[in-house]
């Protein structure tokens, strides 16, 4: 079917006519005109003619002759006010052939398919009508059925003197493809339109006909869509993820057809803001190539391209599920898009059925809308920190992810001189006092009389200027004679030791005291740090997660309001702050989604780290139905995954800022290729578990693969239930948890980190028993990469059985994780064993790095028993009694060697007076 029949818009005269009248235009008329240079020799046997054409008419043929110059070809289109003449330009190339001569007459009337077309190309002028005085460039001519170089090129001048007018944005349509379509007879051609109601004139734009083809690289004009590879744009045909309603799901099918043909309008930018609230109407029609026009299908899309409303988008790929065509189902606002006979328009009688191919896939339609840019700016980011309610940081606007906390300089050393001057007696005593703190110099004899000497004068010279009035010379010797012994008494107390000064605890030390399941440790830690720095963000962090896994949420929020109004644009802060609101109210979600949006914004080479920012968008939209803003995210995420990804080094770097390790599952081992499920697992980490659980239905929804041909669709693998019941683990819901790991081995199997975390449920929920060790036996059997809790728990809880396996599992605890706890159970073992000087040296290095540890300082007492050293047992045993509680096997082995060796400890009211843990 030829191209000719489609009807031209009846408000603007032809091109032809228009020529014809050229002498009647005014001089001052602002007029196109273009030089063109011929280069290389015609293809093919024979001479070849040069055509030209523009909007369907032809301008110009000559005989094509290398190193020839044709000169100053005008186009009188007036593009100087808006109108018909801007949208010409914008929308349609100027078209060159070049034609053989075989001296057959050809029987279509349409240029472009004339037998004898060798080669084509084409000049797009749309940047005249964007400003441009001029356009230079070298154009190509393509074979017309291969799209090989000819050898043929055409050097093109355009230019234009006069000034444009133009309050317009230009809008491109491509229509890419429609899929899955139902079978038709061979020879059939698709006919495609869209209809552009309140925002152009005409509403109905056509693509022309479906002459491309699946293995096509390069968008074609829709005008000029029968000229073959002549019609070539310099734009390749998109392959960018796809916006897919919810009700329509995508399939591969072999029935597809092919435009990748291009339209493109000037429309108002307010205009088209309003109309993408609305959806646009396709419609799709199935022709002969050629001959009397038969309609063969006739069907309806109906395409939300509400995605260009978002902030900076210019551009979406939209898919839309084909209806068949019914006359009720596009509004009169829109009319008929397609010039087709009326009988077509009568809907068939299964019309309410959904059409699909021979294989029951659902038809579809591709299509893309582009913008030159974003109707609706970025957010800027001091506006997202007005919508979270945090001060806007200073310097660099990006987030970061450092949660170390700093050691407080050391101070400056001290003048030992300053205390040889005459000052105060507060004064004198903490420079004394700072002195014998610091060690900086000897404090020998000479400076102590210099010291109390000075002090006594100043003393002395305070009290003569007090003289008694009602008192008796007695008793004003006596308050002399007192504050001298004062002074005396303070210069001495100087020279005392002085405790020192509280530091925070080691980065892991919380973290790992939960490994072992000592909670009391683990929080003595973390208010001590807090009672330190009670505003740093990394002790707040760690206080939100303890509070968060009791679900104490209120309070969590509490902590972390205090920690951003410190560090605004730290990530993992903003993660957590987001997480925790994300199914709250719609203020609320506001909020989340401005502290989603701050945490992506930072280094775009760590594609792990935003890929988990934008899979948590997506996630919170996702959940709220927001279809437009889950899409974006989506493809950015997509975009960000793309980079290497490095999940392990990821999570290093969040155990070394942050401090928090996990000790019942290990994240390092989940399948990296999914980004939602290692975003899952990282905001498990976070103690983000409604989050987690949303990022899991995603996994479980197929939402990475939704959109895309470039990944392949997989199920959810063990990841997913690895993930799940880790979250159930950390909330102490043990039987659902095995519930959820027994359902993963039955779909996948027996396999790694299933049998790993199997074994954790058992261990931490009925005590060590032979069905734990079976578990343990068998991940390792399946290759598990151990957990250090899980070796800690089965090395104390096998001792009494074997304790040479025991020996071996706190090893490799203690070489996976090294601990004060996992030092203290190699002691333990070590003195089963009777080795008792291997015991006391892991005992004593366990009490080192955790002075808290009140049941090694108890098994140290112990082993001293044993020595019948019995000083020493009750100094470790009043230790131990300041420390904490004893478990109660190491204070049955206590009251057992009692017997033997008579160790008098002290009472318990003289122990409750003692404090030593202030000095550790």
């Amino acid at each position: 079917m030829s191209g000719k029949g489609t009807k031209k818009n009846k408000s603007r005269e032809t091109f032809k006519s228009r020529s014809t009248d050229f002498d009647d235009y005014d001089l001052d008329l602002r007029l196109v005109t273009f030089t063109l240079y011929l280069e290389g020799e015609s293809p093919g046997p024979g001479d070849c003619t040069f055509l030209i054409y523009f909007d369907d008419e032809f301008l110009l043929g000559e005989k094509w002759e290398d190193g020839h110059t044709i000169d100053k070809i005008v186009l009188p289109l007036n593009i100087e006010e808006t109108g018909t003449d801007q949208e010409i330009i914008a929308d349609r190339p100027l078209i060159f052939l070049l034609r053989g001569s075989s001296g057959k007459p050809s029987k279509d009337q349409d240029p472009f398919l004339n037998i004898d077309n060798r080669a084509g190309g084409n000049v797009d002028l749309y940047p005249i009508a964007l400003g441009e005085k001029e356009v230079i460039v070298k154009v190509p001519l393509l074979i017309i059925h291969s799209g090989a170089p000819s050898g043929c090129s055409v050097d093109v001048h355009v230019s234009y003197n006069g000034s444009i007018n133009n309050d317009k944005i230009p809008l491109t349509l491509t229509m890419i493809a429609a899929h899955c379509l139902p079978s038709s007879r061979e020879g059939t051609a698709f006919l495609s339109g869209i209809g552009l109601d309140m925002i152009h004139d005409p509403i109905s734009l056509k693509f022309g006909m479906s002459l491309s083809a699946s293995s096509a690289t390069k968008i074609v004009w829709g005008n000029a869509s029968n000229a073959g590879h002549a019609a070539d744009t310099q734009i390749n045909v998109p392959s960018e993820d796809m916006f897919v309603p919810n009700d329509l799901i995508i399939d591969k099918s072999e029935n597809s057809v092919y435009w990748n043909a291009m339209r493109r309008v000037l429309v108002d930018s307010t205009l088209l803001q309003e109309r993408l609230n609305s959806n646009f109407y396709v419609e799709i029609a199935g022709v002969p190539k050629g001959g009397k026009i038969e309609v063969r299908g006739r069907y309806v899309a109906v395409v939300d391209a509400g995605v260009l409303l978002q902030p900076g988008q210019f551009g979406v790929t939209v898919c839309a599920k084909l209806m068949f065509y019914s006359a009720d189902i596009i509004p009169e606002s829109v009319g008929t898009i397609l010039d087709l006979p009326p009988t077509s328009a009568r809907g068939p009688a299964h019309e309410n059925e959904p059409v699909t191919d021979e294989y029951g896939h659902e038809a579809f339609i591709v299509i893309r809308m582009d913008l030159i840019d974003p109707i609706v700016p970025k957010a800027k980011i001091t506006s997202l920190f007005d919508l979270i309610g945090f001060p806007p940081p200073t310097g660099l606007k990006v987030a970061e992810d450092s949660l170390k906390i700093l050691s407080p300089p050391e101070e400056p050393p001290l003048d030992k001189r300053r205390i040889c001057k005459e000052s105060g007696a507060l004064m004198v005593h903490k420079e004394l006092s700072n002195l014998a703190y610091k060690c900086t110099l000897q404090m020998n004899k000479s400076i102590k009389r210099t010291a109390a000497n000075r002090l006594l004068l100043r003393v002395r010279s305070m009290l003569k200027q007090f003289t008694p009035t009602e008192c008796s010379e007695m008793d004003y010797q006596d308050t002399i004679t007192s504050q001298h012994s004062a002074a005396r008494r303070a210069v001495t107390s100087s020279f005392a030791p002085q405790p020192p000064k509280v530091r925070p605890s080691p980065g892991l030390a919380a973290s790992r005291s939960r490994a072992a399941g000592d909670a009391r440790i683990s929080n003595e830690h973390i208010e001590r740090n807090l009672k330190i720095s009670p505003n740093h963000p990394r002790v707040l962090l760690s206080k939100v997660f303890r509070l968060l896994e009791q679900r104490n949420e209120s309070d969590a929020y509490n902590y972390l309001t205090v920690a951003l109004n410190v560090h605004s644009k730290n990530r993992y802060l903003l993660w957590t702050y987001g997480a925790i609101q994300f199914d709250k109210g719609p203020e609320a979600i506001e909020v989340a989604t401005a502290a989603f949006r701050i945490a992506v914004k930072g280094d775009k080479s760590d594609g792990t780290t935003s890929a988990i920012g934008w899979a948590a968008l997506h996630a919170l939209h996702h959940y709220h139905g927001n279809e437009h803003p889950a899409f974006v995210a989506l493809k950015k995420m997509r975009k960000c995954f793309a980079l290497p990804v490095e999940w392990k080094r990821c999570l290093k770097r969040w155990i070394d800022s942050s401090g928090e390790e996990e000790t019942f599952w290990i994240p390092g081992v989940i399948d990296s290729r999914n980004p939602f499920l290692i975003a899952a697992a990282f905001f498990l980490c976070l103690r983000c578990f409604k989050l987690t659980e949303r990022i899991l239905q995603c996994v479980e929804d197929g939402c990475y693969e939704r959109g895309t041909q470039n990944i392949t669709k997989e199920k959810p693998g063990p990841g997913t239930y690895y993930v799940r019941a880790a979250s159930l683990l950390l909330r102490l819901h043990m039987d659902v948890a095995l519930e959820v790991v027994e359902k993963g081995i039955r779909l996948f199997g027996p396999c790694a980190i299933l049998s790993q975390i199997r074994a954790t449920c058992l261990g931490f929920a009925r005590g060590w028993d032979g069905k734990c060790e079976k578990a343990l036996l068998e991940a390792n059997n399946d290759g598990a990469e151990p957990c250090p809790g899980l070796l800690l728990r089965a090395a104390i809880g096998g001792w009494k059985t074997d304790i040479m396996a025991s020996l071996q599992r706190a090893a490799r605890a203690h070489k996976i994780a090294p601990s004060a706890y996992t030092a203290l159970t190699l002691g333990r073992i070590y003195g089963k064993l009777r080795e008792e000087k291997l015991a006391e040296r892991w005992a004593a290095a366990a009490v080192k790095a955790e002075p808290l540890l009140s049941d090694g300082w108890a098994f140290l007492a112990l082993l001293a028993m044993y020595k019948r050293d019995v000083d020493k047992a009750r100094a470790l045993f009043r230790t131990a009694k300041e420390a904490g509680p004893v478990s109660a096997d190491i204070v049955a082995e206590i009251e057992k060697v009692k017997k033997v060796v008579k160790v008098e400890l002290l009472p318990e009211i003289m122990a409750k007076d003692l404090c030593l843990c202030d000095y550790y």
